[in-house]
């Protein structure tokens, strides 16, 4: 990271100078002033405010010697000092201006991949991550387990509470399955009260612990709040997963709803 930072900051610095050379070679008549902005954005879109402002301070001085070195081309000393004040307030604008763009665009990515309401990773990103740990299980002869669950009688919790309730429930569940899942472990909210789970590197017996286990964590998490809500896993453990995603995940949503059909709070799994 450090090489990195220093790398930029070369690079950064190098246009600087060289723009203050051209400046000082093409005299008053032609202005430069636009281009000592490339620097200031390169590092304010790579390194942040911090350098963002530092680089502003780099190219003033840079700027201002340009000007101390034709003092005489002006009419006054007054000239040059209020074209860097001005020059200086512009590129700071410029620096915030860098940042809160690069904070939108930050914000929408994001938001095009996580769940809003908890955080997780949406249904568009679950089948991406499913893609990539298919390649990944295959490549290292591992199996893939795909997990969907089903929040039982969720509905009577918004209807009998209302949404902003329900909304915070969803939130203790998402909760809940980040203490209980492993880091390398993908959890998404793949629709209203559905989530889904990628287990990379994980067999049938590991599986069924890790998913028992949250089964229980999330029922007391209900029990603690008397809601009357329950959990019906489903969990497909695929051996060598080379179908498609849709196949894969198929495969544990049927199992999830055969859950379901068997009386609700039940974990079904099976292996492929």
């Amino acid at each position: 990271m450090l090489k990195s930072k220093m790398s930029r900051w070369l690079v950064g610095a190098a246009v600087a100078l060289l723009t203050a050379l051209l400046d000082w070679k093409a005299g008053i008549e032609i202005s430069f002033s636009i281009v000592y902005l490339l620097p200031v954005v390169f590092l304010t879109w790579a390194g942040g405010r911090k350098e963002g402002d530092l680089m502003v301070l780099l190219t003033t001085i840079f700027r201002g010697s340009v000007d101390y070195l034709r003092m005489d081309l002006y009419s006054s000393p007054a000239v040059p000092l209020a074209n860097t004040a001005i020059r200086v307030v512009f590129f700071v604008v410029v620096v915030w201006g860098t940042i809160r763009v690069k904070e939108l665009l930050e914000n929408e990515r994001r938001h095009s991949t996580v769940d809003f309401l908890t955080g997780l990773y949406n249904n568009r990103s679950f089948f991406d991550f499913v893609e990539k740990g298919k390649a990944q299980c295959l490549r290292n002869n591992m199996p893939l387990t795909i997990v969907f669950i089903d929040c039982d009688d969720f509905k009577n919790v918004n209807d009998n509470l209302g949404h902003k309730e329900g909304d915070e429930v969803l939130k203790i569940i998402s909760e809940a399955m980040r203490t209980v899942l492993r880091s390398a472990d993908i959890i998404a909210r793949i629709g209203g009260d559905e989530f889904a789970l990628a287990l990379p590197g994980t067999g049938e017996q590991a599986a069924k612990d890790i998913l028992l286990r949250l089964q229980v964590n999330l029922c007391k998490r209900m029990e603690e709040r008397s809601l009357p809500v329950t959990f019906s896993i489903g969990a497909a453990t695929i051996t060598n997963p080379s179908q498609s995603v849709d196949a894969l995940t198929h495969l544990a949503d049927t199992l999830m709803y055969e859950a379901k059909r068997e009386g609700k709070n039940k974990f079904k799994q099976g292996t492929f």
